[in-house]
């Protein structure tokens, strides 16, 4: 069985905007802090995977 996908956002009209957007966001460190030190994320991700999606959306020092 196959699972149709639907409301894919690269298919909407908007999907260049969005991309460059998330592309241009990046935020200051301890902003982060309370995201990716909380136990939310941590019962889901490892270790290394926290780390590399903190490095995505951190701000260049």
């Amino acid at each position: 069985m196959t699972i149709a996908r639907r409301n894919v956002g690269a298919e909407k009209p908007y999907a260049a905007a969005y991309a460059r957007a998330r592309d241009a966001i990046r935020f200051p460190g301890q902003r982060l802090d309370p995201v990716y030190g909380s136990a939310h994320i941590r019962q889901f991700w490892t270790d290394p995977e926290i780390d590399g999606m903190r490095a995505a959306w951190t701000a260049p020092a």
